[in-house]
Order: structure tokens, then C-alpha cells, then sequence
């Protein structure tokens, strides 16, 4: 057992202790903003991962899990992974009240009963998996509005719009935080 650990992150965080030495210190330095940007960078990066697995006809894997491989890929100190991921945790813990934070709790198959004391249950991969389709869609819906918004009147005279259709069987590109539209709207 962990201190702090949600029972669905237990198989990925292996040791709390040095982060709980320093929780407060490290929460203080959270801000909602900043974690809604991770959190984001995450969806992300799982639903191109998703799509890559799918393709390879390998299962996909939990929320938790993929962070876990997300972090361990980004820093090769398991420690340092587990610090990152407990920050993580410690932040949606922290801001639990915010919609996006509880969210993202529930997606991780955290229940809401011991972040915000209100009773709720774990949301199941699947719901994962249609939540990371239609934020997708969203995305690309916006980016196409924001592409053709930056084109001259004769551009878009000249250029149909995408339709619906295939904005929705558009895997998209690869996630780049330096061009996702909602990175950067959330950045403003």
C-alpha cells in the first residue's frame, strides 16, 4: 500500500514516500491551468497512441496505465515518474471540484468518493474511449474553423469546406501541443 495512491494508480506508482515529504510544497506550485494543459496533452497523446494500437490490433490500455508508459517514455528514473504521477494525482485531488478535474478522476477510474467526498463511481474504458472520439471531433471541427478562417475570401470561395463526415474519419495529426487548438485557446 501507498499513502495517497487511488487504488487505480496503485500498479504505477511503486514508492509515494518522496513525494509525500514534499506534497505541500509541490501542490502549492499546481496551478488549475497548468493541469488542465497536462491533462489535455494526455488525452491526446492517448487517443494517438489508441488509434496506433488499434491498427497493430493490440488492446488498449487503462488511463492509468498509459500515463505510466507515457511518463516512463518522457524520463527514464522510474522515481521521477513516480513523482510526476503523483503530482498529477495530487492536483485532480486538490481541484476536485472542478468539473474538468472530477472528469478526469472518474476516466482514470478514480471514484469520486475520496476526492470530493461526494459519491459517484469509476467511469468504465469505454466511456473513455467515446469521450476521447468526440473531444477528437471536436478538435478537428475547431481546427477547420480556425483554417478557414485564416484564408482570404478568395481561398474560401475557392475551397470547400470538409464535411462533417470527414472530419470524423480523420485520424488527424499526431499531437503537437504547439498546434492543438485547445492547448492553445487554454494557453490565452
Amino acid at each position: 500500500f501507498q499513502p495517497g495512491v487511488p487504488l487505480a494508480f496503485q500498479g504505477c506508482v511503486m514508492d509515494s514516500r518522496a513525494w509525500q515529504a514534499h506534497k505541500q510544497q509541490r501542490l502549492e506550485q499546481q496551478t488549475v491551468k497548468a493541469l488542465q494543459l497536462s491533462i489535455l496533452s494526455i488525452y491526446f497523446s492517448k487517443r494517438d497512441t489508441d488509434n496506433a494500437d488499434d491498427l497493430r490490433s493490440v488492446p488498449r490500455i487503462s488511463l492509468p496505465q498509459f500515463i505510466l508508459e507515457l511518463y516512463l517514455s518522457e524520463s527514464s528514473l522510474k522515481s521521477d515518474c513516480d513523482l510526476r504521477i503523483m503530482d498529477l494525482i495530487g492536483g485532480v485531488v486538490q481541484h476536485a471540484k472542478h468539473p474538468k478535474m472530477n472528469m478526469f478522476a472518474r476516466l482514470c477510474g478514480m471514484s469520486q468518493t475520496g476526492i470530493d467526498g461526494k459519491s459517484g463511481h469509476a467511469l468504465p474504458l469505454e466511456t473513455l474511449n467515446y469521450f476521447l472520439q468526440v473531444l477528437h471531433l471536436l478538435h478537428e471541427m475547431m481546427a477547420e474553423q480556425v483554417r478557414r478562417a485564416r484564408m482570404t475570401p478568395k481561398e474560401r470561395s475557392e475551397t470547400p469546406p470538409r464535411s462533417d463526415a470527414e472530419l470524423f474519419a480523420s485520424k488527424g495529426q499526431p499531437f503537437n501541443a504547439s498546434n492543438n487548438v485547445f492547448v492553445n485557446m487554454t494557453r490565452s
